[in-house]
């Protein structure tokens, strides 16, 4: 126990560390390429960060553990937009673009509102998980065209988000976030093998294990990240994080893993964390449109609704 224990710490610590160095080198190289930091962290933090997500779900159905696959993608969607949009808008109110909301926040929606559908009947299956990595290649595409045509225009309005940075070369900026990415990846294994055995221990069932602990560790990246970036006033930032996750979550991670063996969904995870998840991307829905920002009491809002569904996990798995 002590040993599992002194994992989760040294990974913690090497998390942190990790997202302060990917956030240094996506901002300054958004501001270098004159792409919006949303886009950026859209793109290569949110897949980035979403890297243990794949990594665990992907050993898990290979290794014949569906159910922490399963946990550990539905889990992670909750936890990434009520505990990590909750904590980053209480330290630092999350501005967003008009542009950003109308088009990835009903993306989000739409995904997580899907998901909920395709699993109605219990699992995913292979051909619903095709139809999932179909969506996260126009997905993608959609992205990479936006940045694009936003590159020119963007540039300007990224002067207010970031000032005065620090001039450093692509290659450069683009170890930095592999460096970041690394400490995340290799944070987080840390992270995740020692929570994992003191579960184990516990006497906590697979499902549980992938819906809360795994889901918090391999999520503990976009919550390093979204961290730094609001202590560093780079909310666009971990907003286009967090959305870019849930939406790599459920469409790159579920099609992948379904692909691979259909998912199964126990009967709980269908009537209660799925619809939760659906329902927690619709929440955030009108907080973001109503005046372009998570503030401090909606963040309150979004940390309750999670320890609220935390409590209701524990206490039904301890009866």
């Amino acid at each position: 126990m002590p040993l599992n224990i002194a994992l989760m710490v040294v990974g913690a610590a090497i998390l942190v560390g990790g997202g302060e160095i990917l956030i240094r080198g996506a901002a300054a190289l958004a501001r270098t390429l004159g792409i919006s930091a949303t886009i950026v962290g859209l793109t290569v933090v949110a897949y980035g960060t979403s890297a243990p997500e794949f990594v665990v779900s992907v050993m898990a159905t290979l290794d014949d553990k569906p159910g922490i696959c399963a946990g550990n993608i539905v889990g992670s969607n909750i936890l990434n937009v009520l505990l990590v949009l909750g904590v980053t808008a209480l330290i630092y109110p999350i501005q967003a673009t008009a542009v950003f909301v109308r088009r990835e926040v009903p993306i989000m929606v739409g995904v997580s509102v899907l998901f909920l559908f395709l699993s109605r009947n219990g699992d995913l299956a292979r051909p619903e998980a095709a139809v999932l990595v179909f969506l996260l290649f126009g997905y993608t595409a959609l992205t990479v065209w936006i940045a694009k045509r936003e590159k020119a225009s963007v540039a300007r309005e990224y002067e207010d988000v970031q000032p005065s940075p620090m001039k450093r070369t692509i290659a450069v900026n683009l170890l930095l976030i592999v460096v970041g990415l690394a400490m995340l990846g290799g944070g987080s294994e840390l992270f995740l093998r020692g929570a994992v055995e003191i579960a184990k221990a516990i006497g906590i069932s697979d499902s549980i294990i992938g819906l809360t602990l795994v889901a918090f560790g391999t999520s503990f990246p976009e919550l390093a990240a979204c961290v730094v970036a609001a202590y560093r006033k780079h909310p666009d930032i971990c907003l286009g994080n967090v959305i870019g996750s849930s939406i790599y979550n459920l469409l790159a991670i579920g099609g992948i893993s379904g692909l691979i063996t259909p998912l199964p969904f126990e009967p709980d995870m269908i009537r209660v964390h799925i619809p939760l998840m659906a329902g927690a991307a619709v929440l955030l829905w009108p907080m973001v449109t109503t005046s372009f920002r998570i503030s401090r009491r909606e963040g309150l809002i979004l940390l309750t609704c999670y320890t609220l569904f935390m409590i209701w996990t524990i206490l039904r798995q301890t009866r």
